[in-house]
């Protein structure tokens, strides 16, 4: 049996997003967030990337041809400067969720990429 200790989440080690075109997604979040890839690996069709944050996180994209799509997000990326950001990705194709916000901790607008995946840009004061 497993105990409290050993199932406690102590950070986040990825977060991974479903695609239905994995080189548009590529594309999308290279150029946007200057992503480089760390690990690629595929099989039987299917096809995963993986990049490495600074702080530690790794962010993925993945496609899976046999498993039905859904869209998937939460991510909240860090970015020097949200309002730029969020006006590239606009620029590159995203779908405004909720758009720029000045809170009193952060900067932060919600999008959705190519691939209708919700996800953040964020900037803490």
């Amino acid at each position: 049996m497993a105990t409290a200790a050993a199932t406690t989440a102590t950070g986040i080690d990825a977060v991974y997003y479903l695609t239905q075109d994995l080189k548009r997604a590529r594309t999308f979040y290279e150029t946007l967030l200057g992503l480089k890839p760390t690990v690629e690996m595929g099989g039987e069709g299917s096809e995963f990337v993986e990049y490495d944050l600074p702080d530690g996180t790794t962010f993925g994209l993945g496609y899976i041809p046999d498993a039905p799509f859904h869209e998937s997000g939460g991510a909240m990326f860090a970015v020097p400067d949200v309002q730029s950001a969020f006006e590239r990705a606009k620029e590159l194709g995203a779908r405004v969720n909720f758009d720029f916000m000045d809170l009193p901790s952060c900067h932060m607008a919600w999008v959705q990429d190519t691939e209708g995946n919700g996800f953040c840009l964020h900037h803490r004061k």
